[in-house]
């Protein structure tokens, strides 16, 4: 696995991977602090956004042109993804939230892997925000409360088991109640109220799915 010594005190890194289309989500991140990381051919749609890109990493085998000053390109044969260097990357480096465009990349094999990756990097939850064309996915491993509008569609996936689950506000609540992985009971729920309330014991990974940007 790559590694790259921290060297960033910098807040918001937003991550571009690549992909088959382009970026669908109507979502454009913009603070102060942003810092912007391509993983290789997600280089190209950074740009077509309009971004400066400040670091590159890949292995190039979807991208080929100029790269940025700092960047890193790994051999085409290796045993990690580059998604993965792209989340060790991040893991070494004091980040406050980090936005992935493009994380499904257009292929189960590569979408699979990359959300089985992300319980190896559990330091990173509670900063991560996942953007699709329809929604946000938070990664998290804490209580969350999360405001919207009543009707809108979530889904609580959890990655590990989840014990004494309570879920407030929501059109199917939950008191107390164990989650395990690959069950279907917390999917396609919906807010009753204009808030969702989600509290358990331990610290479990899992993911949110809030459908609609309107929260944002």
């Amino acid at each position: 696995m790559y590694r790259m010594k921290a060297s960033s005190d910098l807040e918001h890194w937003v991550v571009f991977f690549q992909s088959v289309a382009p970026p669908l989500t109507k979502y454009r991140p913009s603070s102060p602090h942003m810092r912007v990381l391509a993983v290789d051919g997600g280089l190209r749609w950074a740009r077509e956004w309009g971004y400066e890109v400040d670091m590159y990493l890949g292995d190039g085998d979807s991208y080929n042109g100029d790269l940025p000053v700092d960047h890193q390109v790994f051999p085409r044969e290796k045993d990690y993804l580059d998604g993965e260097a792209a989340l060790q990357f991040l893991l070494e480096h004091e980040v406050s939230r980090i936005d992935l465009i493009n994380f499904f990349q257009g292929r189960w094999d590569m979408s699979f892997t990359h959300f089985q990756a992300l319980s190896r990097f559990r330091n990173l939850a509670n900063r991560v925000h996942i953007y699709t064309d329809h929604s946000e996915i938070l990664f998290r491993d804490s209580k969350i409360e999360i405001y919207g509008k009543p009707g809108q569609k979530f889904s609580l996936v959890p990655l590990e088991p989840m014990n004494g689950v309570t879920l407030k506000g929501a059109r199917y609540e939950l008191d107390c109640q164990d989650v395990r992985p690959g069950r279907g009971l917390t999917i396609s729920n919906e807010y009753a109220t204009e808030s969702i309330s989600l509290k358990f014991k331990d610290n479990p990974l899992y993911l949110l799915e809030i459908y609609g940007l309107e929260f944002l």
